[in-house]
């Protein structure tokens, strides 16, 4: 728990809240059972979906530059307080809503701010999961 989270990001998320698009995040773990196949790599991984709160924007041009992000990249900002209980990590997936258009995400890099009152991720837009 960071020394400036509750009273903070509560603000935070509260003024923003009915200006933030509505969707899920898709965070996949290794089951129980640790299944493995010939290779190591786990099987059967377990979907859990999460609703969250955002929005996304682009990177500016200059920092875009300077940090080496690739031109496909956007910023996909989740409001820790829309879902307390999950840490974002690389490659989990997330969904914004738009109207009736949904728009997936992929989640490449995740960091925060000291409040943890959003989680700014690094992503590229994907074909929706299966």
């Amino acid at each position: 728990m960071a020394i400036l989270d509750g009273d903070i990001a509560s603000a935070i998320f509260k003024g923003f809240k009915g200006k933030l698009l509505t969707g899920l995040i898709r965070q996949r773990t290794v089951p129980s059972s640790g299944a493995l196949d010939q290779y190591g790599d786990p099987i059967d991984l377990e979907a859990t979906d999460t609703a969250i709160e955002g929005f996304v924007e682009n990177y500016d041009d200059a920092y875009r530059a300077r940090a080496g992000i690739p031109e496909t990249d956007l910023q996909v900002n989740i409001f820790a307080k829309s879902a307390p209980a999950i840490t974002p990590g690389k490659d989990d997936i997330v969904k914004f809503t738009r109207g009736t258009v949904d728009t997936w995400y992929q989640l490449r890099r995740v960091k925060t701010d000291p409040a943890l009152a959003l989680w700014q991720c690094q992503a590229f837009e994907i074909e929706a999961p299966l």
